[in-house]
């Protein structure tokens, strides 16, 4: 008669790796399943093997360097950038006004009667400048310029003439008052105004400046030359008047 032997169910398996054992659960870095729970003693529960994935890096990032020569880069693309912008902006601003240069040409010239004792000029000279805005659209903007009385190439005598503001397509004459003569020159004219006519020539330097509402240029500087100014003298009172002169006279303006 065969006896029957009950098996333990807390028995291993043959071929069958044990689970982690619980007294060191610290051994295994991950969760094992627990064993399933059956009312079947032939049945056991399965266990599996711990896995051997590699440890995490827990060390952080190293932080990327800065590069300080990225920030000039771009400082300098920004200013180059805003540079460009404003220069096509005042060019094409340039082409739509195209502003004018201011002509010039002399008026009068009053020269006071020869003194008779003395046979010397009289210094008060006045010098009369009519100037034309010819710009439809622009005002120029003229600073305190200085003008010069020459006869040849010997400055006779200098003079202010005050800032003011011309508006467009506008004229208007102004006035240069020279109460100071060298004397050589004086000297000279004196001798020479007995043929009646003598020759002279005017000069006037300034900066000046184009406006037209918000829209404003930068300063210029702008020389003025009268060439072939004649005067002629009355001989019973020697006053001296305008008698003839260029049409116009050279006007520069820099860039």
């Amino acid at each position: 008669m065969a006896s029957f032997v009950e098996e333990d169910p807390n028995k291993h398996v043959i071929g069958y790796p044990s689970a982690c054992p619980r007294p060191h659960p610290a051994s295994c870095n991950h969760i094992a399943y627990p064993r399933a729970q059956t009312t079947d003693p032939a049945n056991t529960s399965v266990g599996y093997p711990c896995s051997t994935l590699p440890p995490f890096n827990q060390k952080p990032c190293p932080a990327q360097a800065s590069d300080p020569h990225r920030s000039v880069r771009r400082v300098m693309i920004c200013l180059v950038s805003t540079i460009l912008i404003f220069c096509i902006i005042s060019f094409i601003t340039w082409l739509i006004f195209r502003p004018k240069t201011p002509e010039f040409r002399v008026d009068s010239v009053t020269i006071p009667p020869l003194n008779t004792s003395t046979l010397v000029i009289s210094p008060h000279w006045e010098i009369g400048l009519s100037v034309k805005n010819p710009n439809k659209k622009i005002n120029i903007l003229y600073d305190e310029m200085e003008a010069g009385i020459y006869y040849g190439e010997e400055c006779l005598s200098e003079a202010y003439i005050l800032p003011y503001t011309q508006e467009k397509n506008n004229e208007m004459v102004l006035w240069a008052k020279f109460d100071e003569l060298d004397d050589p020159v004086a000297n000279l004219i004196t001798k020479d105004r007995k043929s009646g006519v003598i020759s002279l020539k005017v000069k006037v330097v300034g900066w000046v400046t184009y406006e037209a509402g918000a829209w404003k240029t930068s300063t210029h500087l702008m020389e003025v030359t009268c060439k072939n100014i004649r005067v002629g003298f009355d001989m019973s009172t020697g006053v001296g008047t305008y008698l003839s002169g260029s049409e116009s006279c050279d006007v520069y303006i820099s860039d």
